[in-house]
């Protein structure tokens, strides 16, 4: 039981993360997006991690 327990909080764990990422990839499109809903590229700053 203590493994699944232990297995259960890695995996929540996890999920936060990766949400985490999808609030961030969320807030940097929405900053893309102008008043006019033009969309002006991104610099590729993928290199920064």
């Amino acid at each position: 039981m203590e493994k699944e327990i232990s297995k259960y909080n890695e995996a929540m764990k996890l999920a936060k993360a990766c949400n985490d990422k999808l609030v961030e990839a969320e807030k940097a499109i929405h900053q893309v997006l102008q008043e006019d809903g033009t969309i002006t590229e991104l610099k590729d700053d993928t290199n920064n991690a």
